[in-house]
């Protein structure tokens, strides 16, 4: 998204000046920049391309979704969990089993936030 936005904008800004020179004989120092602008465009959609942006944006909602509902499972769990230990033994396993799915089927934290994490006070 942080590439796509600049992107649609300049592709936007270069389309209007190409049609507001269309009648004029255009400056040089115009069609330059506007040379430059939609090869910037290029660059920035190339690059949003390229680092599969949206593909990860998904990925990173389904692993919530996952560690979400295996949250709200463990919470309810402790509330009936006084009742029977073989069944709560029981459900905590098939939790911990959804858990590792999950956490195999999840991106790791790149080591650079892991270590910004534990800088701060």
């Amino acid at each position: 998204m942080l590439l796509g936005i600049p992107a649609v904008t300049l592709s936007a800004v270069v389309g209007s000046a190409i049609f507001a020179t269309i009648d004029k004989t255009p400056n040089r120092y115009l069609q330059i920049a506007v040379g430059l602008l939609s090869l910037t465009t290029a660059v920035l959609a190339a690059f949003q391309t390229f680092l599969r942006l949206d593909e990860q944006v998904r990925e990173h909602e389904v692993a919530s979704r996952s560690f979400g509902a295996i949250r709200r499972e463990l919470g309810q769990l402790g509330a009936i969990a006084h009742h029977n230990r073989e069944e709560t033994e029981s459900r905590l396993e098939k939790v911990r089993e959804r858990y590792d799915q999950a956490s195999a089927a999840s991106r790791n934290v790149p080591q650079k936030i892991w270590d910004r994490l534990v800088l701060q006070p």
